[in-house]
């Protein structure tokens, strides 16, 4: 099945500027993200196995940490979004 990305100008130089990923019927959004992004992009991402201080992954504009986490299953036609929210002062 089909997820769509949304991503960084940084991260989507990593994924090769994909905007979708094709993934398994069981898939998670940990899955989404472990097939679009290289080691260094997923490791900026996803610390000990959660979302990365600094780090704001949405399914389908819901933060992920509200439902099951990188767990959380996608469906066909989802959105997966990943955004910085550092910032200066």
């Amino acid at each position: 099945m089909e997820v769509k990305l949304e991503l960084p100008l940084r991260l989507a130089k990593a994924t090769g500027r994909k905007l979708s990923v094709s993934v398994g019927e069981k898939a998670t959004v940990r899955d989404v993200l472990l097939a679009a992004l290289d080691e260094e992009a997923y490791r900026s991402v996803v610390k000990d196995g959660s979302v990365a201080p600094g780090m704001l992954v949405l399914l389908n504009e819901r933060d992920v940490r509200v439902l099951d986490g990188l767990d959380t299953k996608v469906r066909e036609g989802d959105v997966v979004t990943v955004l910085s929210v550092a910032h200066g002062g």
